[in-house]
């Protein structure tokens, strides 16, 4: 039995009045956004097995429309140390979502966040510890990886290379023999996928990444 970081069955019980009919999943993440443990429950949620999800990025778990708001609630919480809670659409393994309420919690180190996701609405109230057995380590593969620049397509990954040098929309679009108009539809589509809104999130995303 392996304790996740700052979770307590008192916090999961006020964050989650309804855990006893609605099912929930208790998990934790690096601070690179990798699912480091979750409990078994996630099957009977989303249908993914924990084996499936540990080692993959919580973000690629999330609908991609999405994704802004849940890299959002990691801000939050990294930067102000304190519970965030909201509803998000989740992606099921058979296809589709599942809007489910999301709720982070600060783990240390200081980017690293513990998290429950559940069908009942939640608060961020509560304090306490809880135990729970650790999801066994999976090493990730093409449809499982914990990098989320693996969801590019090879012209997206070009132009995000291309702002990470600190090119701007002209000289990439020169360079790629690509309209402005062309590439901002790429880097929008970048933007959607990797769950970031604007440029200089981006950038601080890649930064991460290396």
């Amino acid at each position: 039995m392996t304790q996740l970081r700052q979770i307590s069955r008192p916090a999961l019980v006020a964050a989650a009045p309804d855990h006893a009919t609605a099912p929930f999943v208790l998990g934790s993440i690096t601070e690179r956004l990798t699912i480091e443990q979750i409990t078994c429950d996630v099957s009977d949620l989303l249908g993914f097995t924990a084996d499936e999800l540990v080692g993959r990025s919580l973000l690629t778990i999330v609908a991609p429309e999405d994704r802004s708001r849940l890299a959002g609630m990691i801000n939050r919480t990294a930067a102000f140390r304190s519970r965030t809670a909201q509803a998000l659409r989740f992606m099921l393994r058979t296809g589709g979502t599942r809007t489910c309420h999301l709720l982070l919690m600060p783990a240390s180190p200081r980017n690293a966040c513990a998290f429950l996701i559940a069908t009942g609405a939640m608060s961020a109230n509560g304090t306490g510890s809880t135990r729970v057995a650790p999801a066994q380590p999976l090493h990730a593969g093409p449809s499982g990886t914990a990098d989320p620049l693996a969801t590019l397509t090879t012209r997206e990954r070009q132009i995000v290379d291309g702002i990470a040098r600190g090119d701007r929309v002209p000289a990439i679009a020169r360079a790629l023999y690509l309209s402005r108009g062309t590439v901002r539809n790429h880097l929008s589509s970048a933007y959607r996928k990797l769950g970031v809104p604007g440029q200089q999130e981006l950038i601080d995303l890649l930064r991460e990444q290396r």
